[in-house]
């Protein structure tokens, strides 16, 4: 079993399509609120296919969405918490680095004023944490610090 949030998803998993779940899958935004959907619904439920359903459907978003559309890095960052659950699940290395690959590139996709960045920097440090954990690789460790001081900056400058 994967560990769920103690917080609860929507903070974890951000929308900014702001649509419902039963928007419609044949479209850009009707795709990335099923994949977000989707990402809730395994994690309350723990089940695998669902999960799979939603990577799925976050991966087809991350395909098509352009490189400078403001939404990209927070569909990007959902994508890489979706992988490094299923690691958590099923213990693919794959999943984790992927989701590390998808992290570091929704970095780069966020604006220092997106709203969503300390969302983007926990996603991050998650797959860089579990990583860390499964490896052992000083790597990660020091990558995860770095952004968990980046996520630090950002909370101070909202207190």
């Amino acid at each position: 079993q994967f560990r769920r949030s103690d917080r609860g998803v929507p903070g974890r998993i951000p929308n900014q399509f702001g649509g419902t779940a039963s928007s419609r899958p044949d479209n850009l935004e009707g795709l990335a609120n099923q994949g977000v959907h989707l990402l809730g619904q395994a994690l309350r439920t723990d089940d695998l296919q669902t999960l799979e359903a939603a990577i799925a459907a976050l991966e087809r978003v991350v395909a098509t969405i352009g490189t400078g559309n403001p939404k990209r890095a927070a569909m990007l960052s959902n994508l890489g918490y979706a992988l490094t659950i299923r690691f958590l699940r099923t213990g693919q290395l794959a999943d984790v680095d992927r989701a590390i690959e998808v992290g570091e590139l929704a970095m780069t996709a966020a604006s220092a004023a997106d709203p969503h960045r300390a969302e983007l920097l926990h996603n991050f440090s998650l797959a860089l944490q579990t990583r860390y954990q499964a490896t052992r690789q000083l790597a990660d460790l020091d990558r995860y610090v770095e952004v968990g001081e980046m996520a630090l900056e950002i909370g101070r400058a909202h207190v």
